[in-house]
């Protein structure tokens, strides 16, 4: 491992000064002293050493300061035995940002307590892989923020990434795959995702507890649910990427269910696709709800060729469809309501419902 420390240029001078005009108001003190009290030699002899001293805890605290405050770059090469866990705790109390540059795959459960973090793979196929169950590869906690993983695989038995208790993270360009849950938000925690691929989990997205996951121009493929808003969580699928309005959609294709929204959680589209999953497309019961929102970058959504429902309302849950602009084809079933739903709400109707292969909208009412 290979630390290469910047100093910011700004914090330097700024420490320097502020040393400096210490030292001055020190010196002056002391000289108003020694011209009331210094008579002898002696007497300016000893106030000079107590004036030394100072000046020494002085700088020390100033070093301290601008340590804390620094740029740190540091590179991890799990191949040669590197940690990102030990880089971490190196620099726990730093304030300023701090690079990790990731090669090779690392075996070891990263967590992430301090803001300012950016981890990111250099080479092809950098990964992080949880050793076991319950670990998550990487999981950002208590309140850290301004935190980004890049260009990084994450595996593992228990969890791909988690983002929890008020914190913030922003995952680019990434692979979770091969774990239980692998992108996971909670307990008022926020995770941004754009640009990644999410496969060949139990779930892909999951939020819960106060928990919000945005994913935007990513693919979501081969889980067992693509994505699960549970308990007070939000997934917004959305055209809004963490830079702006992105060219893109979300693609949620293959799994056994597209989306599932339980027990109180949410889950909002804005031009997202849902397609060729092998059950239901998407599900709401148990008092959630699932929410069509306005194209914004003119895709709209699309929940087409499920081999189940496109969209299956249960168990006191509602869909809200705010404007006309989506389309429902080539499902099973198009819209269906069972009896103990709260329905659908559709100012401007539901969007076009066609050509689904046993009924268009069923049990259904605005």
């Amino acid at each position: 491992m290979r630390d290469i420390d910047r100093h910011n240029g700004l914090r330097t001078v700024l420490g320097v000064c502020v040393a400096t005009a210490l030292l001055s108001v020190s010196t002056f003190s002391v000289a108003q002293e020694e011209e009331a009290d210094a008579t002898t030699l002696p007497q300016v002899e000893q106030k000079l050493k107590k004036l030394r001293k100072h000046v020494k805890q002085l700088e020390m605290q100033v070093g301290e300061l601008q340590a804390r405050d620094r740029y740190v770059d540091a590179e991890v090469d799990c191949a040669a035995g590197g940690s990102i866990n030990d880089v971490l705790q190196l620099h726990a109390n730093g304030l300023g940002l701090l690079t990790i540059y990731i090669k090779g795959t690392c075996t070891e459960a990263v967590v992430i307590e301090r803001s300012n973090v950016t981890l990111n793979g250099v080479v092809e196929a950098a990964t992080i892989q949880a050793p076991s169950a319950p670990l998550f590869s990487v999981n950002v906690t208590n309140g850290a923020h301004d935190v980004r993983i890049e260009n990084l695989t994450l595996r593992g038995p228990q969890g791909g990434a988690a983002v929890n208790k008020n914190s913030h993270a922003v995952f680019r360009n990434i692979i979770a795959e091969q774990t239980n849950l692998a992108m996971v938000a909670s307990d008022n925690g926020t995770m941004e995702i754009t640009q990644a691929t999410i496969r060949s989990s139990n779930v892909g997205v999951y939020a819960s507890r106060g928990g919000v996951a945005l994913v935007s121009n990513s693919t979501i493929e081969q889980n067992v649910t693509g994505l699960l808003a549970f308990k007070g969580g939000t997934v917004n699928a959305t055209s809004l990427t963490p830079d702006g309005i992105g060219p893109d959609i979300v693609l949620v294709r293959n799994n056994t269910t597209g989306g599932v929204a339980r027990s109180g959680g949410v889950l909002e589209l804005s031009d997202t696709t849902v397609v060729n999953n092998t059950g239901v497309g998407l599900l709401a019961d148990s008092g959630s709800s699932i929410h069509f929102f306005n194209s914004v970058n003119g895709n709209k959504n699309f929940v087409s060729n499920n081999v189940g429902t496109g969209v299956h309302v249960a168990k006191t849950a509602s869909v809200v469809f705010s404007d006309a602009s989506g389309t429902i084809v080539g499902n099973s079933i198009g819209i269906f309501c069972a009896p103990n739903s709260s329905g659908y709400v559709a100012p401007s109707g539901p969007g076009t419902v066609t050509a689904n292969r046993a009924v268009d909208i069923l049990n259904c009412a605005p």
